[in-house]
């Protein structure tokens, strides 16, 4: 036999396949790295989005059931009695604490409802109809507003009471 077959890899040899693998790893750990960043920051965006979507249709869904809406800010509204089965408050009221969004119910007593919120604001609208308003909650970069239209509006009055013509 040949005394060059027996002789195996040369150093330099080792050293090149060990620098080679070493490149490789770096680019796919930094690979890996960016892909972790990247899911944990959009996690934390559809944790938020969750939650203001959650406040938004709580709101929604208790003023479009609202009798008398006492003051827009804080939202402080009636329902009619006895409430619901879960909360029997017949007044509400949603107020911006710092950066936490309370809710208070006669009954109930103070829930919170969201933190981190950059900016909760109620308006009314008052053309072309009454009796509606606008509901905008942020929190940290992203907006999320809805138009509710309470049902149980007081006969006489240029609403639109009884319909569902939110988000006009």
């Amino acid at each position: 036999m040949d005394s060059k077959m027996n002789r195996g890899f040369t150093l330099i040899e080792m050293i090149i396949t060990i620098v080679v693998l070493g490149i490789l790893g770096v680019f796919t750990f930094t690979f890996f790295g960016n892909y972790m960043n990247t899911y944990n920051m959009m996690r934390d965006r559809r944790i938020y989005h969750q939650e203001a979507v959650y406040i938004i249709e709580r709101i929604a869904r208790e003023l479009r059931n609202a009798t008398t809406v006492t003051s827009t800010n804080p939202l402080s509204f009636q329902i009619p009695a006895p409430g619901t089965p879960a909360d029997t408050s017949t007044t509400i009221t949603y107020t911006l604490s710092g950066q936490q969004l309370n809710r208070t119910g006669n009954v109930s007593g103070s829930i919170l409802m969201g933190d981190n919120i950059n900016t909760f604001s109620v308006s009314a609208i008052t053309s072309p109809v009454t009796n509606c308003y606008n509901i905008t909650v942020q929190r940290a970069t992203e907006s999320y507003s809805t138009t509710v239209c309470p049902k149980n509006v007081p006969s006489g009055s240029s609403g639109f009471g009884g319909n569902y013509a939110d988000n006009l």
